[in-house]
């Protein structure tokens, strides 16, 4: 087994402890389990998994993103039930798509047909919007044309020299000799 730094140091002074030195590896990963992962953990987890919406930060997740961190979850912790990851689910869910889905499932079914269900009408939201937010960008003025820097009238006491270098269109005057 291949250790280092903390975990190395660990494993050593497990070795060097005259009541485990004779134990093995998977005693060894208990007792690093126990150390490395705090008492309260669980409860952690179940504040977190009571705390996943659609919605972060201001950006809609796809609601297979939802399904999948509900069922990680229940695989941390097994006191989840697949009642619980329904509700919860209905509880992370946008409004507007929960409004869409609700007619179309329903507690007793199972978890696939039930997220596939959910990923029609999200999906059918999200095109929705995106169409609709491309729609209103083409149906809004054309913003004007930025003004030069220096768009100030010359005065009449100023003399602004004409550039001639630049213009394509001006004829070549004919020189006089």
């Amino acid at each position: 087994m291949h250790l280092k730094d903390g975990t190395k140091m660990l494993h050593m002074q497990f070795k060097a402890h005259e009541d485990t030195k004779h134990m093995g590896v998977e005693e060894f990963l208990k007792a690093l389990r126990q150390y490395c992962i705090p008492f309260t953990s669980k409860e952690t987890l179940w504040n977190e998994f009571q705390a996943i919406r659609q919605t972060l930060n201001g950006r809609t997740l796809p609601i297979q993103d939802i399904a999948n961190n509900i069922k990680q979850y229940q695989v941390q912790l097994l006191r989840i039930s697949n009642w619980q990851c329904y509700h919860q689910l209905l509880e992370a869910m946008d409004a507007p798509l929960l409004q869409a889905v609700r007619p179309f499932i329903n507690e007793d079914m199972e978890w696939d047909p039930l997220i596939e269900q959910c990923e029609i009408h999200d999906s059918v939201r999200r095109i929705n919007k995106h169409s609709s937010y491309n729609s209103s960008r083409l149906h809004q003025k054309p913003r004007p044309q930025s003004k030069p820097y220096n768009n100030a009238t010359p005065s009449s006491n100023s003399y602004s020299k004409p550039n001639h270098r630049f213009d394509r269109n001006r004829k070549p005057t004919a020189s006089t000799a």
